[in-house]
C-alpha cells in the first residue's frame, strides 16, 4: 500500500513538473514573440520619425532658399531705388 501511495505521489510530481515545464516553455515563447513584436514596432516608429525629420528638414531648406532669394531681390531693389551713392 505504501508503494502504491509512493508511486501515485511520484506520478503526480512528474505530471506537475511536466506541466510546469510546458507552462514555462509557453511563457518563454510568448515573451519572445512580444519582444520581437515590440522591436519591430520600435524600428518602424524610428524609421517613420527619421523620414518625417528628413521631410521637415527638406521643407525648411526650401523655405530658407526662397527667403534668401527674396532678400537678394529686396537688396537689388534697394540698390536700384536708392541709385548710385
Amino acid at each position: 500500500m505504501l508503494m502504491l501511495a509512493q508511486r501515485t505521489a511520484d506520478d503526480h510530481v512528474g505530471e506537475a513538473r511536466r506541466e510546469a515545464e510546458k507552462l514555462l516553455t509557453d511563457a518563454r515563447a510568448k515573451a519572445d514573440e512580444l519582444t520581437r513584436n515590440a522591436r519591430a514596432k520600435a524600428e518602424a516608429l524610428e524609421q517613420e520619425a527619421r523620414q518625417r525629420h528628413q521631410e521637415a528638414m527638406g521643407s525648411l531648406d526650401a523655405k530658407r532658399s526662397a527667403l534668401q532669394k527674396h532678400i537678394e531681390e529686396l537688396k537689388s531693389f534697394e540698390r536700384e531705388y536708392t541709385g548710385p551713392a
